[in-house]
């Protein structure tokens, strides 16, 4: 396989695409920039109708962030199944043949060992009485919704559940049933029933906190959330860890008193990252304060983040997950207090463009020496930001290893290259009398006019290409 360091001698960093009756297909890849990081927003014509307390989960099997459920400002509650594709970035609706009851405020996760996205509970009305709410446990396998229970934690909303991947099993907290009764217990969904969990330390009861699974140190971490007192309701600063059997009350610092924001584990960088929330006091739940900073966790102190440049508008109860493919935290809409495009917010390193060759071909297929032989490639920008002046190389080369002696047939040039667009390089050029008769690789190399091939955020490995099968280039 080609890499960077076969042409250090010429160029700082290169794709390369192979043709020889098979395609070979390679990113471009540069180390990314740990330094600092930003929020950028991508919006789609097509999305889901706006809404609050929905939930997204990203499922690691099919490469997709499963949204469902929801509110409108009128109390209209969405049974709607969505699906954001991590690779293409496009929304897609699916329509299961049976799916959950409309809700919003539900618990949402993803098993990644059995492949599934669980939900429970929820609330499926607004009249103020016991029939608003759900007891019932679902799973989404990708395809379709299939109902497994409606015993366990029962009927409940504003609560939270994480998938702990050691322990191979979904952990769920607290919660509430509307004004009149909150909850403090602890359990655990393993794919066939629920156990309530009797830990020795206890957080106080709460709903609408924040929750997310610390991958990197085996620990649910638990932040913020509200109660109602005699006295009216009551936010939590607090941030509590559980470790299998216990919870521990670990930090007072950090994101102030709120509640109905979101938290996600940032696999690359190894941080819990927090966003968003609403402050809430009085007998009335009057609303004081709506949040839009950026908060990360490391497992001992949190840390406010200084954001250069655009973030999401103040919001709560909105849906948020971590996309591992793409190595980015994706926030979408909630209860909005500013203006918002209803578009997805990746939070994560600074954007950067990277560029791959999706397809090489020539034409003909068959070069005579002294003849012109049409060179082609096809040139995607798969990363988060528009790229400049891109440069393709085109080679003949014996072997599928780019080397300094192989023989630069001719090039092309594109002005810039969009996000997630794609565009044709084609040069004519003659075949020198020096080449030999024979059987050869083509080779096109993209090269960007700052000697960088894309700063990628992503690892070529994690990238999908198309492939294309081709007759041999044979010269004569």
């Amino acid at each position: 396989m080609f890499t960077l360091s076969h042409r250090m001698q010429t160029t700082a960093s290169t794709a390369a695409c192979l043709a020889l009756l098979s395609l070979l297909i390679l990113s471009a890849h540069a180390e990314p920039a740990q330094a600092q990081t930003e929020w950028n927003n991508w919006y789609n014509a097509t999305h889901p109708s706006p809404r609050t307390g929905h939930k997204m989960v990203y499922d690691s099997v099919r490469k997709k962030i499963v949204l469902f459920g929801g509110k409108d400002a009128s109390h209209a509650f969405f049974g709607d199944t969505w699906e954001w594709d991590v690779q293409t970035r496009v929304w897609t609706q699916r329509f299961p043949a049976t799916s959950p009851k409309a809700r919003a405020y539900f618990a949402m996760a993803f098993d990644s060992v059995r492949g599934v996205v669980v939900l429970q509970g929820g609330r499926q009305a607004w009249n103020g009485d016991e029939k608003d709410f759900s007891p019932s446990t679902w799973e989404w396998n990708g395809n379709n919704w299939n109902y497994r229970t409606g015993s366990g934690p029962g009927k409940r909303e504003r609560h939270e559940m994480v998938f702990d991947s050691q322990r191979q099993e979904m952990v769920l907290f607290g919660g509430c049933k509307g004004a009149s009764f909150t909850y403090d217990d602890t359990w655990v969904w393993n794919g066939v029933g629920w156990n309530q969990r009797t830990p020795a330390t206890n957080p106080d009861m709460r709903c609408s906190y924040a929750m997310a699974y610390d991958a990197g140190r085996n620990r649910v971490v638990m932040q913020g959330g509200m109660d109602k007192w005699d006295d009216g309701y009551w936010d939590y600063d607090e941030t509590w860890e559980w470790n299998g059997n216990n919870w521990s009350l670990v930090s007072t610092g950090g994101p102030k008193r709120r509640s109905e924001h979101s938290m996600v584990y940032d696999s690359a960088r190894g941080v819990v990252v927090c966003f968003g929330g609403t402050r809430i006091w009085g007998i009335d739940a009057h609303q004081i304060y709506t949040y839009n900073q950026t908060w990360e966790w490391d497992g001992s102190a949190w840390s406010l983040i200084a954001i250069a440049g655009d973030v999401p508008c103040k919001r709560y109860a909105f849906g948020m997950t971590y996309d591992a493919y793409s190595e980015l935290a994706v926030l979408w809409d909630g209860q909005l207090d500013g203006v918002d495009n209803h578009g997805i917010w990746l939070y994560g390193p600074p954007a950067a463009y990277e560029l791959g060759v999706m397809l090489v071909k020539t034409k003909p297929n068959v070069a005579k020496i002294g003849k012109k032989l049409r060179l082609i490639a096809r040139v995607k920008n798969y990363g988060t930001a528009g790229s400049p002046t891109t440069t393709v190389n085109f080679y003949l080369s014996a072997d599928k290893t780019l080397e300094l002696a192989d023989l630069l047939l001719g090039s092309g040039s594109l002005a810039s290259l969009n996000r997630n667009k794609s565009k044709k390089v084609s040069v004519s050029k003659l075949i020198p009398e020096t080449v030999a008769p024979g059987r050869y690789y083509v080779i096109a190399e993209v090269i960007s006019s700052d000697g960088d091939s894309g700063n990628d955020t992503m690892a070529s490995k994690k990238r999908r290409f198309k492939t294309a099968v081709l007759t041999t280039l044979e010269v004569r």
